[in-house]
C-alpha cells in the first residue's frame, strides 16, 4: 500500500495545468467521460447500450457575507436509472467574482463538444455505448442565461408559451383570457418570437438539445417566490388582507413545522 493518500488516489502535483483563467475567474474542466467512468455500472445501461444522463448547471455562492464576492457555476450530471439510485458527479466546475460565467460560449464548449462525441458512441470496460442527454436541470434565471432568452420577470418571458405579459400594481401578471401560440422547440430554433431572444447567437448547447422540451421548469421561481409567497404573507398579517390565519392556528402551524430543518439545506 502506499504511504500517502496522493498517491492512492493519483492526486496531481500541480493543478495549474488543469485550471484555465475564463473571464474574472477560474475554469477547471474534469470531462464528463471521466466521471461516467467512475460511477459506471452495468445494471445502469439500457437495452439499447445507451447511458442516459441529465446535467445540472446553476450559480451558488459558498459564503453568506456580502464582503466575499466569490461565486461558483458548476456543470454537474447524473446516470438516469428507474430501478438503481444514482449519485451525481462533478464534471466542471468555474469561480469567480462575477456573479455568472463572463463567456457562456468558452464555459459550454468543452462540455458540449464532448457530449457531441459520447453521442457518436464510446467504448468503456471493453463495450461500445452510445450517451443520451435527457434533461438539463437549471432554475428560472440559469436557464434563462443558458438559453440566452428573457429573464422570468420579464414581458416577454414565459418558457412554455408566446404570451406577453403587463405589470399591474408592480406586478407581472397574464391575462386570465390569453389565447397565444406554444412555444416549441422548432419555434424557438427558427426565432419566431424575436421579443424572447436576447442575442441573435444561439447557445452552445442548441448543438445536440430541444431548448424547449428538455429543459423541464421548476416551481421555485415561477410560483413559491412570487404568488405563494404574498398569499402566505397576506394570511398572516391581518392588515394585508382581510382573510387571515388567526394567532392560535398559526401557533399550531408554526409547532408542526419546527421539526423540518435539519431536512431543509442550509441555503434555504
Amino acid at each position: 500500500m502506499p504511504k500517502l493518500a496522493v498517491t492512492l488516489m493519483l492526486t496531481p502535483h500541480s493543478t495549474s495545468s488543469q485550471v484555465r483563467v475564463l473571464g474574472s475567474g477560474d475554469y477547471w474542466y474534469r470531462g464528463l467521460l471521466p466521471a461516467l467512468k467512475m460511477h459506471f455500472k452495468p445494471s445502469l445501461v439500457t437495452n439499447n447500450n445507451d447511458i442516459v444522463i441529465d446535467f445540472f448547471i446553476d450559480g451558488i455562492s459558498p459564503y453568506n457575507s456580502p464582503s466575499k464576492n466569490i461565486h461558483l457555476w458548476p456543470i454537474a450530471g447524473r446516470i438516469i436509472c428507474d430501478k438503481v439510485e444514482t449519485a451525481p458527479f462533478l464534471v466542471a466546475l468555474w469561480c469567480g467574482s462575477s456573479k455568472e460565467p463572463d463567456c457562456l460560449d468558452e464555459f459550454l464548449s468543452p462540455f458540449v463538444n464532448e457530449c457531441l462525441k459520447l453521442m457518436d458512441g464510446f467504448h468503456l470496460n471493453g463495450h461500445k455505448y452510445t450517451l443520451i442527454v435527457k434533461n438539463c436541470i437549471a432554475d428560472a434565471p440559469a436557464r434563462a442565461m443558458l438559453k440566452r432568452v428573457n429573464s422570468h420577470n420579464s414581458k416577454v418571458c414565459c418558457e412554455r408559451c408566446e404570451a406577453r405579459c403587463f405589470y399591474v400594481q408592480n406586478r407581472t401578471v397574464f391575462a386570465v383570457d390569453c389565447v397565444c401560440k406554444a412555444r416549441t422547440d422548432e419555434s424557438f430554433s427558427q426565432r419566431s418570437d424575436p421579443l424572447y431572444h436576447k442575442v441573435e447567437d444561439p447557445s452552445p448547447l442548441e448543438k445536440f438539445m430541444k431548448m424547449v422540451s428538455q429543459f423541464p421548469l421548476e416551481p421555485l421561481h415561477l410560483v413559491d417566490l412570487g404568488a405563494m409567497k404574498r398569499i402566505f404573507k397576506m394570511l398572516v398579517q391581518p392588515k394585508a388582507s382581510k382573510v387571515y390565519l388567526k394567532p392560535l392556528l398559526r401557533e399550531e402551524i408554526d409547532a408542526s413545522v419546527a421539526v423540518l430543518p435539519p431536512y431543509i439545506p442550509s441555503e434555504f
